[in-house]
């Protein structure tokens, strides 16, 4: 085979005529479980060499707008973590200067009234906006405007709040800072993750949302060493915490939308020109268009309650119909999105697979809670 490959120009065409390619191509030649090679054992050097090094899971593979989008979910999680750490610090201060504690040099804090309450209160509230409000605001943020419009929103809380927290003259000033900056926790912690393992090629993924957790600790390490910096100057110790928002928000302007929430809104074509920038080749672009129409249309027959065969699969791609097609509910599209929505969430418990996963994860996030108060340990142990 020539160096050169004819094959038509998918970017150039009309949603309707691109899912005919895909469905001809699955007429022809994705019925087998064999790989691209298989089917062009003479493919060019260059594709050749990609798909290899896409294989061996190898990082020099990865694209440079996709090596940007991975470099701004780093950022957004050194941001989860700085958020984080910015209070312990200023604990040492603030309820002094917000009047719910007495001011006494090298004495412990002696609190007002309901001092330590409000103290509490205020330590806590990020994480309860987080679990709250922030998880579940970025979900519809998600469906409807996409993935970075929900990073972007999660940017800007996490920018705002350290700045209206160094300004504040009460506690309860400081509590509706804290309660934004948690919402904005919370909604990164949903959307990045969901992020890397759309755009994350199979071998790669894995490692690639560990690293969620590596830049949070990353940001709690330089969220500490700014306590140190400013020590004694509570109101810079929260403040700065505004710092990694910034590059956060521009990246947001820079990075594709995932392609999966395009095809989710019916863009294929805006979709595989999106895969175009993440993935080497066009013929992988090509492959992993195709596999997400697939697995889309595979979700949409568990949804309906029937059985998945390759036959039934067979007929559901022959129809013209799309898995993400718009409903029939006309004016009451609102309450079928709520019902799909919940249904979702049943499905976490009513689905064997999803129910293992979320009780072991849940265990362990339970577990790394107690594990961090060894009071609390104690108690259950």
């Amino acid at each position: 085979m020539n160096e050169s490959v004819e094959t038509p120009n998918m970017a150039s065409m009309d949603d309707a005529t691109l899912l005919k390619h895909a469905e001809n191509f699955h007429k022809t030649k994705a019925k087998s479980r064999e790989t691209l090679k298989t089917y062009y054992p003479e493919l060019p050097s260059k594709i050749q060499k990609e798909l290899d090094s896409e294989e061996a899971g190898e990082l020099r593979s990865l694209t440079k707008a996709l090596r940007v989008l991975l470099f701004t979910c780093a950022i957004a999680a050194i941001v989860q973590g700085w958020s984080q750490e910015s209070i312990v610090g200023a604990n040492l201060e603030w309820p002094q200067e917000l009047k719910i504690a007495n001011k006494i040099d090298n004495e412990p804090t002696e609190f007002i009234g309901n001092g330590l309450r409000y103290f509490g209160i205020v330590n806590a509230m990020p994480y309860f906006a987080a679990s709250v409000l922030g998880a579940w605001v970025s979900d519809p943020i998600t469906y409807v405007y996409g993935r970075r419009t929900a990073l972007f929103f999660a940017a800007i809380c996490s920018f705002a709040a350290p700045i209206g927290s160094a300004y504040c003259r009460t506690w309860s000033q400081l509590l509706v800072c804290r309660l934004i900056q948690g919402v904005g926790m919370g909604a990164k912690a949903s959307v990045v993750p969901v992020i890397e393992s759309e755009v994350a090629p199979p071998k790669l993924r894995g490692r690639l949302l560990v690293s969620w957790q590596t830049f949070v600790a990353i940001g709690i390490f330089l969220g500490a060493v700014t306590n140190l910096i400013f020590e004694g100057h509570w109101r810079w110790q929260i403040g700065i915490g505004f710092v990694p928002a910034v590059p956060l928000l521009c990246l947001c302007y820079v990075i594709p939308e995932s392609p999966r929430w395009l095809m989710r809104k019916q863009q294929y074509s805006k979709a595989y020109l999106g895969f175009l920038e993440l993935r080497a080749t066009p013929l992988q672009a090509a492959r992993d268009l195709f596999m997400i129409y697939i697995q889309s249309s595979v979700e949409a027959l568990l949804s309906s309650g029937d059985e998945v065969t390759t036959a039934s699969l067979s007929r559901d791609l022959d129809k013209d119909t799309k898995p993400y097609e718009k409903s029939d509910w006309g004016s009451h599209e609102f309450f079928y999105r709520v019902h799909e929505f919940f249904s979702k969430i049943f499905g976490l418990f009513r689905d064997g697979r999803n129910r293992r996963a979320v009780v072991a994860s849940s265990v362990v996030m339970i577990s790394q809670y107690v594990l961090r108060h060894p009071d609390l340990a104690s108690a259950v142990y």
